[in-house]
């Protein structure tokens, strides 16, 4: 088995439950192992140290866009404030998407 190191880098650092989702879940999938894994606050920003095998990863690294992707929409889905009205076209594009994300990584979990 070919072993390949990944360290993806995402866009959330400062919400605990946010990060401790995308450990547990990175966690779960066969063939992965989360070496690593650290947080700044200020830079708003995660990094993770993974190694696993090619299917592994891939497995990995589709579940990421289902863990924080909604958080990198938030702007948009609240017209720039999270205070302010709703952007119904983009919070259904986001639903759809993370529905979508989290259907095929379903599949790809039944398949293993």
């Amino acid at each position: 088995m070919v072993l390949i190191e990944s360290v993806p880098n995402i866009s959330e650092g400062r919400r605990a439950d946010v990060i401790a989702a995308l450990v547990e879940s990175v966690q779960r999938v066969p063939g992965v192992r989360l070496l690593d894994h650290s947080s700044d606050a200020s830079h708003n920003r995660s990094v993770f140290t993974l190694v696993g095998d090619a299917r592994g990863l891939e497995i990995a690294m589709r579940a990421n866009p289902a863990t924080y992707g909604l958080a990198a929409f938030r702007g948009s889905i609240y017209a720039g404030s999270a205070a302010g009205p709703v952007n119904l076209p983009a919070a259904w594009l986001v639903t759809i998407a993370f529905a979508a994300t989290a259907f095929a990584l379903a599949v790809a979990v039944a398949r293993r």
